[in-house]
């Protein structure tokens, strides 16, 4: 069976991602792959064009090896060059949480491994139009002033796994697992069954966050829930929300 081509200005959604098994699973999860079309020849990018639903949507990612605010907003501006008519982006991504102690009284109030956060729930606040981007400030005697913020949403698009959450002040030992890590320094959590909404502020930078104390510090100053490396680089220039699953 042939593959449907349409032209170009037929695609309306974009759909950015960071890791190639996330470009995978977007391709999997299309009701019907289009035929590839051609490209300018300074267009550097590999598109998957398909549809879900009414919508026709085009796929991206910026290459093995290739993370943070810069490939992203590289392969974008090429994309919308080549797909005039592109309305929005989902940018699917993996993050870091900004876990508090865990409140043993209610376990919804805790962002676990697996929760998806979606940027559309980020409320603004007076400090912050929906995002922090928290590698561009100054650093101080007491630590980084992260006074950057990107905008919000656009207007029109305004479950958890097990996992084990140590104290701040444990020094994480090992690369891939927690298995040789003081398991005398697990916080205490209660179960939860149902999926639960978040509000609070993502933030986005270069700078992979591997510090309890950093982490505490940028959540504390700005009731930040998360971070993520791609973002900061979209948000501000193409209408786009972020779907960022906990992973780290």
């Amino acid at each position: 069976m042939s593959k449907k081509r349409l032209d170009h200005s037929a695609y309306t959604v974009s759909w950015v991602t960071t890791l190639h098994r996330e470009l995978v699973a977007s391709r999997l999860l299309l009701d019907e792959e289009h035929e590839d079309l051609f490209t300018n020849a300074q267009d550097p990018n590999s598109y998957i064009l398909g549809e879900i639903g009414v919508h026709n949507i085009v796929s991206v990612f910026p290459g093995e090896g290739q993370s943070g605010v810069v490939p992203a907003a590289h392969i974008v501006a090429h994309m919308v060059h080549a797909s005039p008519n592109i309305q929005f982006g989902l940018l699917i991504g993996i993050g870091v949480v900004a876990p508090r102690t865990p409140d043993l009284e209610n376990s919804y109030h805790d962002i676990r491994l697996g929760t998806s956060l979606l940027l559309l729930e980020n409320i603004p606040t007076d400090e912050a139009g929906g995002m922090v981007h928290y590698d561009k400030g100054h650093f101080e005697e007491s630590g980084c002033n992260a006074n950057s913020h990107v905008n919000k949403p656009p207007d029109f698009l305004l479950k958890r796994a097990y996992d084990k959450l140590f104290k701040a002040s444990t020094f994480h030992i090992g690369k891939d697992n927690c298995s040789m890590c003081d398991s005398q320094a697990l916080e205490k959590r209660i179960d939860r069954d149902e999926p639960t909404v978040h509000y609070g502020l993502m933030a986005s930078g270069s700078q992979v966050i591997a510090s309890a104390k950093r982490r505490d510090e940028l959540r504390d100053k700005r009731n930040i829930l998360c971070f993520e490396t791609e973002v900061a680089g979209l948000i501000n220039y193409f209408p786009c929300i972020a779907i960022i699953g906990i992973s780290n």
